[in-house]
Parts: C-alpha cells; structure tokens; sequence
C-alpha cells in the first residue's frame, strides 16, 4: 500500500492528474494516509485544472458546502458544469439542483430540466428529474419537440 501511495505521489508531482486526483481522494478520506481535507483540495485543483472530471465534481462539490475551502456557490457551479460537459453523473445532477433552486446562480427551470435529463440520456434511462415531482412543471410533448413550461 505505502508503494502506491509513493508512486501516486511521484506521478502527481510531475503532474499526472490521475494520480493528483488519486492522492486527493486519498487524503480526503484519509486511505492509507493521515486526513489532509488541505491537502485533498490542493490535489483536487490540481487535478480539476487538467480537465480530471471526478476532481471537476469533487471541487465543485467542496466548494458548494464549504468542505476544506471556503463556501463559494459560483466556484461550485463553475466545477459542477466543467465536469458535466463532460458526462460526469453527480455533476448533472447537482448542476439541475442548482439552477432549480437558485444556488450559484439565478433560478432556471429550463436549465434546470436540462441537465437533469441531460442525466437520465447519458444513463440511457427516461425518468423525470426528482425535483419535477415537487414543481409546477408542465412538460408538453408535440411530435418530437418538447416544450417546457416552468
């Protein structure tokens, strides 16, 4: 286990960003090393600034609930839309969650819808975004348009 960990340590300083977001996780969680949430979201930057979609998540995700880092729900959607350009599940859906309710930015239903289906299509399933069950939401299917109503 410590040669892992060395070896993610060697390759993250020479800036491979599977193995940044490797020690980030590690440290987050404090796997095989002592609990570092400071230095979980060094490697997590590091990671999220070279495209790594599950640092992109985590980053966002760290900074929507002020997790090691300061709140920030602008930063936090900014991460969560890097990383759900990209198809990362938890993104999609926390990104549909933040335009529903406003967080990080102004409220959008469209938004909203979109990338919360924009979920459901990547998974290949057709199921209604959970906050559609709790909202005046009227989804009016004509031929193969849909036309939303929020």
């Amino acid at each position: 286990m410590e040669k892992d960990l060395e070896q993610y340590q060697k390759a993250a300083e020479q800036g491979d960003a599977e193995a940044q977001w490797q020690l980030a996780y590690r440290y987050y969680q404090g796997m095989e090393i002592t609990k570092d949430e400071i230095q979980a979201i060094y490697w997590c930057k590091k990671a999220a600034q070279q495209g790594h979609e599950y640092a992109q998540f985590s980053l966002g995700y760290f900074y929507h609930h002020g997790v090691g880092i300061a709140k920030d729900e602008i930063q936090a959607v900014y991460w969560y839309k890097k990383a759900a350009e990209q198809g990362q599940i938890n993104a999609l859906n926390w990104l549909g969650v933040c335009f529903h309710n406003g967080i990080g930015v102004a409220k959008d239903g469209i938004q909203a819808v979109y990338w919360s289906f924009k979920q459901s299509f990547r998974d290949k399933i057709f199921s209604l975004p959970w906050f559609l069950l709790f909202s005046q939401v009227r989804i009016i299917f004509h031929e193969s348009t849909i036309n939303i109503s929020y």
